[in-house]
């Protein structure tokens, strides 16, 4: 490998890492206002690891679609919890861990796989989508960080405006210059580049296992029948991934590379439509209906998101195994 694709190689990871990172910490906002600057970088190197690992998954699964980027997704947020933040994931009761971290976790990795791929394929196709997702995210971005301290006292201190778009700037700027500095180098790279080697997966095992230590010393796995839970969400995507690995379609990856990028107007007009969206949603105040409001709906959308999109994967990729397997018996 040329030493330009191995720098295309590593913006498309870290481009991944950063997209992780800013849904996970800034979007679901883990408290960033009490990060200090060494945990930052820490995280950074984490959503790092979790971002290689989850690009490998893709290729060695052979993920081609929706289905399989949803249980990518789960991946994601499983990792997230074990290794990146279980001391704030892995607090609750079981039920919390299968509805509302999972649902919140697992959205956000699931949008920012999309944002992943309109930046990589998304010429001219793809930016409405874009655009409306940010949208949606910004409002209920804004809606979460204003009004949990006053649903949940002690979850974090109240954030004002200007604080929240200064911690947007943490992970967006990093992640913006990734993305020019990418848009220029892969002509060359081919998706099989994002497979780990022995030598990666010894160093990825390392990293992991540094993680875990350091978790155990700060008390963070107590909960044995979370931590469970947790790794049984991860064993059945890993199970069902393996299953689906068996198929003759080129993985999604393969689309990504060489990028087809949007130009950077649709971009810019995405990052002011989500900043918009955000001032909206911490302006307006609570608008009740039937005893529901713009907060309440979001916590409600993260349960029903957790309890049910690893059921409604399985099934669904149940029944078309089921269809798939009655065709070829069917004479």
């Amino acid at each position: 490998m040329t030493w330009r694709e191995r720098l295309a190689l590593w913006l498309m990871q870290m481009l991944w890492a950063l997209l992780l990172l800013l849904g996970a910490e800034i979007l679901l906002w883990r408290d960033p206002p009490s990060r200090r600057l060494d945990e930052w970088l820490l995280l950074l190197v984490g959503y790092y690891i979790v971002a290689v690992l989850v690009l490998d998954t893709a290729m060695r699964a052979r993920v081609r679609d929706l289905w399989g980027v949803m249980l990518l997704a789960g991946v994601a947020a499983v990792l997230n919890v074990l290794f990146l933040n279980p001391l704030t994931t892995l607090s609750g009761d079981a039920g919390e861990i299968l509805t509302r971290v999972n649902g919140a976790l697992w959205l956000l990795s699931l949008e920012m796989f999309g944002v992943y791929v309109v930046l990589c394929r998304g010429k001219g196709v793809m930016v409405l989508p874009l655009w409306a997702g940010s949208i949606i995210v910004g409002f209920f971005w804004a809606v979460l960080v204003w009004w949990t301290p006053a649903f949940m006292p002690g979850a974090f201190r109240p954030v004002i405006l200007e604080e929240l778009f200064a911690y947007l700037m943490v992970p967006l700027v990093p992640l913006l210059i990734v993305y020019a500095a990418l848009r220029q180098h892969t002509h060359r790279l081919t998706a099989s580049r994002f497979l780990l080697g022995a030598r990666d997966y010894a160093l990825v095992i390392l990293a992991l296992l540094s993680f875990f230590i350091w978790n155990v010393l700060q008390g963070a796995y107590t909960q044995g029948l979370n931590v469970a839970l947790v790794v049984l969400i991860l064993v059945v995507c890993a199970v069902i991934l393996w299953f689906r690995s068996d198929t003759q379609k080129p993985p999604l990856l393969t689309t990504l590379v060489p990028m087809q990028a949007p130009a950077w107007p649709w971009l810019i007009v995405a990052v002011l439509l989500l900043c918009g969206a955000a001032v909206l949603g911490m302006l307006l105040p609570l608008v009740e209906l039937f005893g529901w409001n713009q907060y309440t709906l979001l916590q409600l959308g993260f349960t029903l998101v957790g309890a049910g999109w690893l059921p409604l994967v399985a099934a669904v990729l149940g029944l078309n195994a089921f269809s798939r397997q009655t065709q070829r018996t069917d004479y």
